[in-house]
């Protein structure tokens, strides 16, 4: 996956009785609880929204490829987004991960856009917690293709100087992607995966990290009750994808979208780190 970075009187007798009906208003609203907030839209850039925990995320439809895919955050402000609508057709390479994200841009030029009050980085030895988000894609067209995931960068160093070294996705689910040819089968978290790396480059070519991906085999809409990350990483450390001195910089949960994915819904992004 790659990534992109934005974030939104009167006076005489009248006056009182517009007074009065202003009170009898805020009085009604007080007991009636307050109004829905509403809902928002947009097909660029980036907004800050806030999960249950009050942790601040940046939400972003994220096309790095071509075609256009908008967004819907509703009700505005929380962790959540709707795709509303996508032009996105590719049938050899994912073009956009509209997600829900925590940390700082991993690649040069981004690494100090963070966000507010941001946990990370987490060296991967001392990583604990739990991946958790809720998703769904009824109404999702039979053709399109897509994975619903959490995608975790890494960086070598604290600050994070030189952009990833190695990339780790988690899989709930995908649909109309093969899986691929000798995937190793494995057992974390008390859940069966599909294992399989892949080599990838970025930054203009100046940038070169190993990913590695792990599908439910037994695929779910997301992660509702959490899955631990721990077990997860500390394979990817054991085959050589990832090192235990390895920093997170960055996670964001979403779907990666080959094409299509009008209605693909995320949810309630609570990971712990």
């Amino acid at each position: 996956m790659k990534l992109s970075t934005e974030i939104l009187t009167s006076s005489g007798r009248l006056g009182s009785v517009k007074l009065g009906l202003v009170v009898a208003v805020l009085v009604m609203a007080g007991m009636l609880g307050a109004a829905p907030k509403a809902s928002a839209s947009f097909c660029t850039g980036s907004q800050t929204v806030h999960n249950s925990a009050g942790l601040a995320l940046f939400l972003t439809p994220n096309v790095y490829g071509t075609g256009m895919l908008c967004l819907t955050n509703s009700p505005a402000g929380g962790d959540n987004f709707t795709v509303s609508s996508s032009t996105i057709n590719n049938t050899t390479a994912p073009q956009a991960y509209p997600n829900l994200n925590a940390g700082c841009g991993i690649f040069p030029g981004s690494q100090t856009t963070c966000t507010a009050g941001n946990p990370l980085p987490v060296q991967e030895s001392a990583m604990a917690g739990k991946i958790s988000f809720n998703a769904s894609h009824t109404g999702v067209a039979s053709g399109d293709r897509f994975n619903t995931s959490a995608d975790m960068f890494f960086s070598s160093d604290k600050a994070n100087t030189s952009g990833p070294v190695s990339e780790v996705m988690v899989w709930a689910n995908e649909q109309n992607q093969p899986h691929r040819t000798g995937a190793a089968s494995v057992t974390l978290s008390g859940k069966n995966w599909w294992r399989w790396t892949n080599a990838r480059s970025g930054c203009g070519g100046t940038c070169n990290w190993t990913e590695v991906i792990y599908l439910l085999q037994s695929e779910q809409t997301g992660f509702t009750t959490g899955v631990s990350r721990k077990p997860i990483l500390d394979d990817a450390v054991s085959i050589g994808a990832l090192h235990s001195t390895d920093y997170l910089q960055y996670e964001g949960v979403g779907n990666e979208i080959w094409i299509g994915g009008t209605n693909l819904k995320v949810t309630a992004y609570n990971s712990t780190f």
